[in-house]
């Protein structure tokens, strides 16, 4: 069990190594640091909450649905 405990851990570290894992990292740290971004991806997740809680209660959705798919659109082209 060692061995394949440290043949995993060799893994790991052979990949975090990798090209294109630095090019993840960077890119997900540029988007942490995305405050535009972050602040985008809060107004979807409020806008997925409302849009949950419309559904609940048997409210029009489509407000609540077609502000998602705006913010997404943001989101992506970002």
């Amino acid at each position: 069990m060692d061995k394949v405990i440290a043949k995993t851990l060799e893994l790991a570290h052979t990949m975090m190594e990798d090209d294109r894992f630095l090019a993840y990292r960077l890119a997900a740290q540029a988007n942490d640091e995305d405050g535009v971004l972050q602040k985008l991806i809060g107004d979807f997740n409020l806008a997925r909450m409302n849009l949950n809680n419309a559904a609940d209660g048997n409210k029009d959705t489509d407000r609540f649905q077609a502000e998602m798919k705006l913010l997404y659109g943001k989101i992506m082209a970002n």
